[in-house]
């Protein structure tokens, strides 16, 4: 009777110890375009989760995708916009400056993703951090990772 009681509480305990590392975590600092940002790869442990999230040293480190603007040419080199040809005369005219945010890239936060078990996701952060933690919000529930 001791070793079905032992094998039990064993297996129940190693079954815990499983479940509680629901997914492998990863991370490294990459160059962009933008200059040096740190990228998050999430890898499930799960047969199948949905991440809605992450969140890098409690939201102290932004993750979102970048998305840049279209740019549209004019193809007749002598078009110019209405405002500045009823102004030409106009010593004082000053063409309206344009709002850029961050050299018109536009942050976007990702969207939750479906997972099976291996398949990883990325993430990158907005600025280059020293992460300290992650937590995966997920359909499993939240999982905190420290670093060492």
């Amino acid at each position: 009777m001791k070793p079905i009681v032992l094998t039990t509480a064993l297996s129940v305990l190693l079954a815990f110890n499983a479940s509680a590392e629901g997914y492998k975590v990863e991370y490294k600092d990459i160059n962009t375009q933008w200059g040096m940002k740190t990228k998050i790869f999430v890898t499930a442990l799960f047969d199948f989760s949905t991440i809605f999230g992450i969140e890098v040293n409690r939201g102290n480190c932004e993750v979102a995708w970048p998305e840049m603007p279209k740019v549209t040419v004019n193809k007749n080199k002598y078009s110019q916009s209405d405002d500045l040809l009823n102004n030409l005369s106009n010593p004082d005219y000053k063409k309206p400056s344009s709002d850029s945010k961050a050299n018109g890239v536009i942050w976007h936060r990702y969207p939750e993703v479906d997972l099976k078990y291996g398949d990883s996701t990325g993430y990158v952060t907005t600025t280059r951090c020293r992460v300290l933690e992650i937590t995966v919000f997920s359909s499993e529930g939240e999982f905190r990772y420290t670093t060492d």
